[in-house]
């Protein structure tokens, strides 16, 4: 895990980069700490950890190759990236994210609950790699 160590107001932005190993669990444990730790306010914290476990769970279960998670954080806001190898047709827009392509399947809501938490979400896509880009304002 690559860190850069700032609390809120010591620096322009802290980040902290990694490679998701085996569990999620641990990776958005490690994650809270880090920004519970910088003093990002509480209630932001519980969105983006909650953001996070979707998309390092979405990337686990249908992407291929390493899981990379990158999370800055600033004054004004929370910024949390996941990107992995995958076909980037298989995402929709963030504008078509607040419905499950499948009302009645049992999965399918998680970039629902991602675009209801984050005041911004873009999808970057290229050559078979995915990273979707959030933003959570303080």
């Amino acid at each position: 895990m690559e860190v850069r160590n700032a609390t809120l107001t010591d620096e322009p932005a802290a980040s902290v980069r990694f490679v998701l190993g085996n569990s999620v669990t641990t990776a958005r444990d490690r994650l809270e700490s880090w920004l519970r730790d910088r003093g990002a306010p509480a209630a932001r914290v519980d969105d983006v950890i909650l953001a996070s476990s979707e998309l390092m769970t979405n990337a686990r279960w249908h992407g291929g190759g390493p899981v990379q998670v990158e999370c800055q954080v600033d004054d004004e806001r929370i910024a949390l990236a996941v990107t992995n190898q995958a076909d980037p047709s298989d995402v929709p827009d963030p504008g078509d994210w607040s419905q499950p392509r499948d009302p009645l399947a049992p999965s399918g809501r998680g970039l629902g609950i991602v675009k209801a938490l984050a005041d911004r979400a873009v999808v970057d896509r290229s050559d078979h790699r995915l990273s979707i880009r959030t933003e959570f304002r303080l």
